[in-house]
């Protein structure tokens, strides 16, 4: 089953290169002298990403060297070029299709277009870094009650913290400033995290999620764990989560007393998921929040009443032209 997996990684890889090299760098051969650094260039970034599923993600080791740190953030690097300029090179042929019925194909079809679709994608890299860096944007999302629930009394304030992926990339600086948006809304009700808050070594990176911990909630702080938190440790990145004074749900549910009525909380972990087992408790006369990291499971959601569901994993597709899928 893993000689398949890595067969299959190899062959997509094998695939990608070939395709890019035909149709971006082939054109260059004998044209310009970027020829060979962007053709060593783009082979070692396939080369690296290539790394993480082959060797990084199938090690058995937890611990996390700093060879490999700077081998996942040169994968990452790469993996954000090398899809927007695959991207960009799908459109350039869709172009010379559509225009070669009318006979201007040759106006795309040039050595120096590869050169500006490699630019564009560098560009578009360091652009999507730059807002990336910038920090995640606040959503206000208001809900009017159900019949028979908090009707008449003060709404809960719940704030939701998603995939944050505390690890290579995202340390301290970014979590704080997490923290100060959070604390720019006002006293809330309840903190929620809904899976991949950490992603990396735990041991490596948990001091860095520390000051998500000192963000004051006034009924509760719950949580669930997601994916990334599972193909690295998932047991000690739940200790962790639990160190920073939030109750891990998994497949389980708690009732509260709230001002503005009776609620209950119910969370599925990601590995090992039971809805059904954490859907069981749902009443109707108690509004539900229902904690999934994968928002897969709507269906069991609504079946079982759910009034309302938090989950994360999509990213919003991460970045264009994928947030369009």
């Amino acid at each position: 089953m893993r000689q398949r997996f890595r067969s299959a990684i190899l062959l997509i890889f094998f695939s990608l290169f070939a395709y890019l090299y035909f149709r971006l760098l082939a054109p260059l051969h004998g044209n310009s002298p970027l020829f060979w650094p962007l053709t060593v260039g783009i082979g070692l970034m396939e080369a690296v990403i290539a790394w993480l599923p082959l060797f990084f993600w199938m090690s058995e080791d937890t611990e996390t060297h700093a060879y490999e740190l700077f081998l996942e953030r040169s994968a990452h690097v790469s993996m954000g070029f090398l899809s927007q300029l695959l991207f960009l090179t799908v459109v350039r042929d869709l172009m010379i299709a559509v225009l070669a019925i009318f006979g201007r194909a040759s106006l795309v079809n040039r050595p120096e277009v590869g050169l500006y679709l490699i630019e564009a994608a560098a560009f578009l890299g360091i652009l999507g870094f730059i807002v990336a860096s910038n920090g995640p944007k606040v959503r206000r999302v208001s809900l009017a009650p159900n019949s028979g629930t908090t009707g008449g009394k003060e709404p809960l304030r719940i704030v939701q913290v998603s995939d944050l992926h505390v690890g290579v990339w995202i340390g301290k600086r970014y979590v704080n400033k997490v923290v100060r948006q959070i604390e720019a809304l006002g006293p809330i009700d309840l903190l929620i995290f809904t899976g991949d808050i950490g992603d990396g070594d735990p041991t490596r990176h948990f001091a860095d999620m520390i000051p998500l911990g000192k963000i004051p909630a006034r009924i509760g702080k719950f949580a669930v764990n997601g994916n990334h938190e599972g193909y690295w440790n998932v047991v000690e990145w739940n200790e962790r989560i639990r160190e920073l004074g939030f109750r891990l749900l998994e497949n389980e549910s708690v009732f509260l007393e709230t001002p503005s009525g009776p609620i209950s909380i119910h969370g599925v972990s990601d590995s090992g998921a039971d809805p059904k087992k954490a859907l069981a408790t749902v009443r109707p006369d108690v509004f539900s929040i229902f904690l999934a990291h994968q928002p897969k499971h709507a269906d069991s959601a609504i079946a079982a009443g759910v009034r309302l569901q938090l989950s994360g994993h999509t990213h919003a597709g991460q970045f264009l032209p994928w947030s369009l899928f």
